[in-house]
């Protein structure tokens, strides 16, 4: 696939797979401790993966906010079982979940923050609003396949001119749902940012996808994470005349 004047300066990442991820303490890495309290674990993955992807270059500074764009593979699904616990044992009778008894008494036992902290468009929120990305920018809710049309669409918001530089990745935590799904998952975030150019942005679209066939199931982090495997790989991006 090739992605016409566009220039790869960065990709960062972090995936729960890798012996280092356990160093990184996600919390710290917020430009905005406040803010916290309103992120569940999938968008503090994908804020500090974008902030990783930032501090790689300061070329993205160069363009006025108006110019710069985010693009960002989510999930639809609400995280935070944590924040759930306590209505669902609540609305437990005799060991089985009770649906009347959680419209009788589960339900005042949901945290107050727990839909806030979920809403899928929260990474694409905080980070417009952290690094003043004022341009165009889109939330993907399409899974495992996100983070690819959330590349495209970025790339093609800068070759039509629309924008100077985009941030475009994805990031998820499933490892809640493991006992659900019956399969190995993971949890993981990774970013790219593009800026406009002469040259053009080849990818060797198998390389990513032999990457994300060796993951775990990490929904719609999975492109971005394959994305970013494969280009610390040296197997999917060529840079073009």
């Amino acid at each position: 696939m090739i992605l016409k004047n566009v220039r790869l300066v960065s990709v960062k990442g972090l995936f729960s797979g890798d012996d280092n991820f356990v160093q990184y303490r996600l919390k710290k890495l917020i430009p905005d401790r406040k803010s916290i309290k309103l992120m569940n674990r999938t968008v503090q993955l994908g804020i500090v993966a974008a902030r990783m992807t930032l501090e790689e270059s300061d070329v993205w500074k160069k363009f006025p906010p108006s110019r710069r764009g985010m693009f960002v593979s989510a999930s639809p699904a609400i995280r935070g079982q944590d924040d759930l616990h306590n209505a669902l044992m609540a609305s437990m009778v005799e060991g089985k979940f009770s649906y009347k008894s959680f419209a009788e008494q589960g339900r005042t036992h949901i945290h107050p923050l727990w839909l806030v902290r979920g809403l899928s468009n929260n990474i694409l929120g905080f980070g417009t609003a952290f690094w003043d990305f004022q341009g165009e920018n889109m939330n993907y809710c399409q899974g495992r396949s996100g983070g690819k049309h959330a590349l495209i669409q970025a790339a093609h918001a800068i070759c039509e001119g629309r924008l100077d530089v985009a941030l475009v990745g994805g990031a998820d935590s499933l490892i809640e749902a493991e006992e659900f799904l019956h399969k190995p998952c993971a949890e993981g975030a990774a970013f790219a940012l593009l800026v406009s150019s002469k040259t053009d942005l080849k990818l060797d679209l198998d390389s990513i996808e032999k990457h994300e066939q060796k993951l775990s199931e990490l929904g719609a982090g999975s492109w971005s994470i394959a994305f970013w495997k494969a280009y610390e790989s040296n197997k999917c991006v060529l840079m073009t005349e």
